[in-house]
């Protein structure tokens, strides 16, 4: 039972970090996006 116990803190513990990573991947890639945007929205406003 305390094996059990033991892996499924494990388990949850991974899921955490995993949930933190992805958190971290989506917010970078958000920015990537909201940069790439801005330097398209200023390529255009300079061409205008």
């Amino acid at each position: 039972m305390k094996l059990l116990r033991y892996q499924f803190q494990r388990l949850e513990i991974s899921f955490k970090s995993n949930q933190q990573a992805v958190q971290v991947a989506t917010s970078g890639y958000l920015h990537y996006l909201f940069w790439q945007f801005l330097r398209f929205d200023g390529a255009i406003t300079q061409n205008l």
